[in-house]
């Protein structure tokens, strides 16, 4: 990672560069894969300063990604035994995307603040798009804040072992969030819209193309007695899915997402984190049937129709952690130590 950065009268210049390369293998049964992923990202952006209160910044980013597949799949999907015929495949993707960007903001007093942006891709070799967003930020006195914003989003997917694809991406997305801070006390609370499309693929390897998101958050946090904090949060998440055969709820359909903690925090002693993580069970599509194959002398699984009308046990984990910081002159060792699942839940 390379970054530089030029400072000028009324703005900056900024040149990030980065390179990073991977190389995954893993085996199980009759599968394997090997994949190596390269990276270069390289990055020109200039900020402006027209006043005080207004900022205007614009750039451009190549990026250049490479991912070399070498597969075995199983010839029959539903059996990955040592003994089951299998085959290779092997390929090479690259992406190139080059995108330029325009974003300003515009504080108009200290109650207003609004900001908008543009992003494109300059080379459409594949794919032409344009993303943009919008906010409003109101903050009518210190205590209170909402946020409004909207947008159009896109990027590309990762391919992976069993979609090997690179697919353009595109989201719509609407947000409200409110803010209400006083000493010692924060409440946060937002509700937000997203509508997905593309190629995308979840747990059970379906393929689907349009995911639909609603939800609603609300988190309260509270300090007291100098050294700890106290933290709940819930998260109601609709969310459905569209494929070939239907549109079906999916597998993070969730009625509630609980989080909660209890932190203290003392760099003379030590910092410590006991928390709660509760949800329902996902999701998933059972298997409805079977039948027989003479060829491999096995039963293969036949899958209900009705995607996701099957649900795991709630996911229910107490975890803790702790940690203390030793300066040791211009050096430091932090120790910690981590316990996950404490109450030694069979979550599914």
């Amino acid at each position: 990672i390379n970054n530089w950065r030029r400072k000028f009268e009324n703005g900056y210049l900024q040149i990030n560069n980065l390179f990073d390369y991977s190389d995954q293998f893993f085996n199980f049964g009759n599968l394997a894969s090997n994949l190596k992923t390269s990276n270069i990202f390289t990055s020109v952006d200039y900020k402006y300063l027209l006043s005080d209160r207004f900022t205007f910044q614009g750039g451009a980013q190549l990026t250049n990604t490479r991912y070399t597949f070498d597969n075995q799949f199983s010839e029959y999907l539903y059996s990955v035994a040592d003994d089951i015929p299998t085959f290779k495949q092997d390929s090479v993707l690259s992406n190139n995307p080059t995108e330029g960007y325009l974003y300003c903001n515009w504080e108009l007093n200290d109650k207003w603040n609004l900001s908008s942006g543009l992003r494109s891709n300059i080379l459409r070799d594949r794919h032409a798009y344009l993303s943009s967003q919008f906010a409003v930020n109101f903050q009518p006195s210190p205590k209170h804040r909402l946020l409004l914003s909207a947008g159009r989003y896109n990027n590309f997917s990762t391919p992976n072992f069993s979609l090997q694809s690179i697919d353009l991406l595109t989201s719509y997305q609407a947000a409200l969030d409110y803010d209400f801070k006083v000493e010692g006390f924060n409440l946060l609370a937002a509700v937000y819209y997203k509508l997905e499309s593309g190629q995308f693929e979840d747990a059970e390897m379906m393929i689907f193309n349009e995911v639909e998101s609603v939800g609603i958050e609300l988190l309260v946090r509270k300090s007291f007695a100098k050294h700890f904090e106290i933290t709940f949060a819930n998260t109601f998440i609709d969310q459905k899915i569209v494929t070939d055969e239907g549109r079906f709820r999916s597998s993070s359909d969730f009625d509630y997402f609980f989080k909660a903690s209890l932190q203290f925090n003392n760099e003379d002693y030590f910092n410590a984190a006991l928390s709660f993580i509760g949800r329902p069970g996902q999701y998933f599509t059972p298997v409805s049937g079977r039948t027989f194959n003479p060829t491999i002398d096995i039963y293969e699984p036949i899958f209900s129709q009705d995607r996701n009308s099957a649900q795991f046990n709630a996911d229910n984990s107490l975890n803790l952690s702790v940690n203390r910081y030793f300066p040791l002159g211009d050096k430091a060792i932090i120790c910690f130590l981590s316990v996950i699942n404490i109450l030694n839940r069979k979550n599914q």
